[in-house]
């Protein structure tokens, strides 16, 4: 964003819930704060980046160590199976909805033996189809589940999250921090 001027468009940016595209439409500069006074935020501010970076290197190694896919047509046939209205609270009393009032994941049955991700653990290529996900979908609650207005890359974000804790969850184990003293005191607190 500080990259372009005024009036122009940046680049594409992906972010978690999609591609965004910002327009500067005016430029201000406030007053400049004293460096010493903001130190200890900034260094707060790069030390939290540096861990996110180790993090997202982490995962990204996990992922493909792993053979992690998600077949992006069907992935976008169960985007177009969402409910394109439905929100997981009630816009009324801003509770969450029950399961039993939130909207089954619309497909095609001939849509539904399609290989929609896959991942290997322990040497063994485990996939799933979209049959497969809308059951899982269906029993989702609320808080759970990808919502149309969440965009595509919103519900690739979703599955991918909730695909890497299987993931991580097999490394942990293959590394031996399930049965490891350390580990479990500091887990267990």
């Amino acid at each position: 964003v500080f990259a372009v001027g005024v009036g122009e468009v940046t680049a594409p940016i992906e972010t978690g819930t999609g591609v965004w595209l910002l327009k500067v439409l005016s430029e201000k500069e406030g007053p400049k704060p004293d460096l010493e006074t903001k130190r200890p935020s900034l260094l707060d501010i790069v030390q939290r980046r540096k861990i996110e970076g180790v993090r997202l290197a982490f995962r990204e190694k996990v992922r493909k160590s792993h053979n992690l896919e998600i077949n992006e047509e069907t992935l976008l046939i169960a985007y177009n199976g969402l409910d394109q209205k439905e929100m997981g609270r009630d816009p009324r009393t801003g509770r969450v909805k029950p399961i039993d009032e939130l909207k089954p994941l619309q497909v095609a049955p001939k849509d539904l033996d399609r290989i929609f991700y896959s991942y290997t653990i322990g040497g063994k290529k485990i996939e799933a189809t979209l049959g497969e996900y809308k059951e899982h979908y269906d029993r989702m609650g609320g808080f759970q589940r990808p919502y149309y207005a969440g965009m595509l890359g919103g519900m690739r974000t979703k599955i991918t999250q909730e695909l890497e804790r299987a993931i991580i969850t097999d490394e942990a184990r293959s590394r031996g921090y399930f049965e490891h003293p350390e580990v479990l005191r500091d887990v267990n607190g």
